[in-house]
């Protein structure tokens, strides 16, 4: 029997988040490994170290925003999920990296031409600013891997 409720599909929301979170984790190694190596040493020493452990530490802010992310899109998306389709979350896992990282190198020159409230919130709170630039581009990759149409036609795969 299936109990409805306001927090249905919390559990599965929970579930996609630790497949999304994982794979960000396993595709994000080898490529800020690489970023790193290619970026090479810099005035203030070579960064791959530091990138990797950001990497990691970014989980704990990934995790959490991709939960609220699944749940709503669970709401929104009704008759998709991603259950019996693991391409997605690696798919959206895999896109989260370029995602994150690329919109945290790129936005704040795209930024440039801001309303001035912005650029004064972005000055005020730079960390928070910051860390809630990694909540939206990874969740846009979390959207991209709902949004793209599913493998399943009626009731079956599409051969």
């Amino acid at each position: 029997m299936i109990v409805g409720g306001a927090c249905r599909g919390w559990t599965r929301a929970r579930s996609q988040a630790w497949q999304y979170t994982g794979v960000y984790l396993i595709v994000g190694f080898p490529v800020v490994t690489l970023i790193g190596f290619i970026w090479g040493d810099t005035e203030y020493g070579n960064f791959t170290g530091l990138m990797l452990v950001a990497h990691v530490l970014s989980m704990f802010l990934v995790w959490p925003a991709a939960i609220v992310a699944n749940f709503a899109a669970l709401r929104i998306f009704r008759p998709r999920s991603w259950r019996h389709e693991k391409w997605r979350a690696w798919v959206a896992g895999s896109l989260g990296v370029p995602f994150v990282w690329g919109g945290f190198a790129v936005f704040p020159d795209l930024a440039k031409g801001s309303p001035e409230f912005v650029n004064t919130l972005a000055k005020a709170f730079g960390e928070i600013y910051a860390l809630s630039l990694v909540v939206l581009f990874s969740n846009l990759a979390v959207l991209v891997g709902w949004v793209l149409p599913s493998r399943r036609f009626r009731g079956t795969f599409k051969e």
